[in-house]
């Protein structure tokens, strides 16, 4: 903890503008009723109609559909949150969404008011060609939906074959899976696969694909060789790396879970010297580790940080550790899912982010695309789904501070 406090206090970050100060403080105010033990139930309610107020509808920035155009891949991680990767028996291998119905999806969607379009599974290089339909159909439609992005999490293993079409994409972040340095890495993705995944990042650089990002899982096995990681990778091309913890479920590896101080402290301290030029976010999420993230609350009791938001207001505080290269947390205060998107899957199921996929019982998520328009779907999840979801979000969390 005392190295959070000695590297916060060394950014001076003002909030000039009262917009971003007033959203700081509501994110606190969240922070310390959970801290004081105020009903879940009722923050939740808070909650709600403050996001309605800052976010309106439809929300600023757009909202968000996260595509999984497949459940193929060509890597088994052990601590994968997609329950197919460690039973083949669940994968979807009919009754896939076709190129044309990717690309009506994606039509419909932007006449709804989605902006963000993020392809984020299973690996989306094993399906070339519906994963280019639907960034190319994305990509030409820009110029009638001003502000649209789009990006895509790949482990990098296959880009050479597919740089014809890649290097023709504007991504607002094209991320590559790394976790940890060599060993590490191959350790829970398979010998060689660090070798291979570096060699695609270093390619897309020198192919001049912009906006190179690295998502990384924090694990207890792998923390120690993140410091080392990082300056590898950013020779190899990275610009921004997006630290997270593993998303814990029924099948993947428990030595995977970070639930320990020691091991945030620890990947805190790797970042003590990090290569000069990039940008670091350290997440925390709900989703992922609650007991962390309700750890990490407890320390702001301390009062002794400074804090700041992101300029398109995400539903997150922003805990800055350092000025340049910059270095933050991102805690996951606001629960938005439902309320500023989903994720659909290659069958054309309607479901959260995340944990639909972790559960077979589930993999119907809310409804499918190819009987509800994604416009119906999206107001059955925002006034059907979201306010159950606001609720459990904030009894985790709440269990989570009082232990």
């Amino acid at each position: 903890m005392e190295i959070i406090v000695q590297v916060v206090l060394e950014v001076i970050m003002k909030m000039n503008n009262a917009v971003y100060r007033d959203f700081a403080d509501f994110q606190l105010e969240i922070v310390n009723s959970l801290l004081a033990g105020r009903e879940p139930e009722d923050i939740a309610r808070h909650a709600r109609e403050a996001i309605k107020v800052v976010y309106g509808h439809p929300i600023p920035n757009g909202a968000e559909l996260a595509m999984n155009v497949n459940e193929e891949c060509n890597l088994r991680c052990a601590h994968c949150y997609y329950a197919s990767t460690h039973d083949k028996a669940l994968e979807q291998k009919k009754g896939l969404l076709s190129m044309e119905e990717w690309q009506s999806i994606i039509d419909s969607s932007l006449a709804a008011g989605f902006k963000q379009f993020s392809i984020i599974g299973k690996e989306p290089l094993l399906s070339p060609k519906i994963t280019q339909g639907i960034l190319q159909r994305v990509e030409e439609r820009k110029a009638e939906y001003p502000g649209v992005i789009y990006e895509m999490i790949t482990n990098g293993t296959l880009v050479k074959d597919n740089i014809h079409w890649l290097k023709e994409l504007d991504f607002n972040f094209l991320s590559i899976s790394f976790d940890g340095y060599e060993k590490d890495h191959d350790k829970v993705r398979g010998q060689g696969s660090y070798r291979r995944s570096k060699e695609g990042l270093a390619f897309l650089r020198s192919e001049g694909v912009k906006n190179l990002s690295v998502t990384n899982t924090v694990m207890p096995h792998n923390v120690s060789s993140l410091e080392r990681m990082m300056y590898d990778l950013h020779d190899a091309g990275a610009e921004y790396f997006s630290i997270g913890f593993c998303f814990p479920t029924d099948y993947n590896t428990a030595s995977c879970v970070v639930d320990s101080m020691d091991v945030f402290l620890e990947a805190l301290e790797q970042l003590s010297d990090p290569p000069q030029g990039v940008d670091i976010s350290v997440n925390l999420s709900f989703y992922e580790t609650p007991g962390l993230t309700g750890k990490v609350m407890k320390m702001l009791e301390s009062g002794k940080h400074q804090f700041a938001v992101t300029q398109d207001l995400a539903p997150s505080l922003i805990i800055p550790l350092r000025e340049s290269p910059r270095i933050a947390i991102q805690l996951n205060i606001l629960p938005v899912m439902y309320y500023s998107g989903f994720r659909l899957d290659c069958t054309g199921y309607a479901m959260d982010f995340c944990t639909d996929l972790q559960k077979p019982e589930q993999r119907k998520g809310f409804g499918n695309v190819r009987d509800t328009s994604i416009q119906e779907l999206w107001k059955y999840a925002r006034e059907q789904l979201w306010t159950n979801h606001t609720e459990e979000f904030y009894r985790t969390l709440a269990d989570a501070v009082r232990k």
